[in-house]
């Protein structure tokens, strides 16, 4: 029922109401389809404790391409969490059927080192990884270096690509680990 829709938005807006609830309604919001919802929803990623954001992520999923352009111009904000939540979205909106969304995503990891968001391209280095993006490999070898983990670690050892190999082998003896062969881990994790 398309009446649904202020009511819906009411609750999910108003900040003194219960996170669970606010989340519900905007997981309601996404069975009405209606577009006008995209926008709030979006803002509603930066609320954090405020509201549940399982629920927000999921309504986003269901509007679908529908939900891209707008969730591409909110990767410009200066929040890095923010972009975050936001990366966190359009990665589960499936972008390998949309290039937008894989251009944008992939910018994350071409710009300098200075520029990238490195703990979200350590939280998603495995969408990276696969794309195998040209000239992306020292923003995934800062993001390594800096939130890298052994399971990182051996997926860049396993890819496929020589500079990420060096760069696993050199995180691994700066940790205290002993690489004495990798070809025994089976990383479904191919560069490119």
């Amino acid at each position: 029922d398309p009446r649904a829709f202020d009511p819906l938005m009411a609750i999910m807006e108003d900040s003194k109401n219960d996170p669970d609830l606010r989340g519900h309604a905007a997981y309601g919001l996404t069975h009405l389809g209606d577009p006008r919802a995209i926008a709030p929803l979006i803002e509603a990623l930066g609320y954090s404790y405020a509201i549940r954001q399982d629920s927000v992520e999921g309504a986003l999923q269901g509007f679908g391409p529908a939900a891209v352009e707008p969730l591409l111009a909110a990767l410009k904000s200066p929040n890095g969490k923010f972009r975050g939540e936001v990366t966190r979205v359009l990665l589960k909106i499936l972008p390998e059927k949309d290039p937008r969304a894989v251009n944008a995503l992939l910018m994350q990891v071409q710009t300098p080192s200075g520029g990238s968001d490195t703990w979200l391209i350590a939280e998603h280095y495995k969408f990276f990884l696969k794309r195998g993006a040209p000239g992306s490999e020292p923003a995934l070898i800062n993001a390594l270096n800096l939130s890298g983990n052994v399971a990182m670690a051996q997926d860049y050892l396993a890819c496929g690509n020589p500079k990420l190999r060096i760069a696993a082998r050199d995180w691994a003896k700066v940790h205290g680990y002993k690489v004495e062969s990798f070809s025994g881990y089976q990383s479904s994790i191919r560069w490119g």
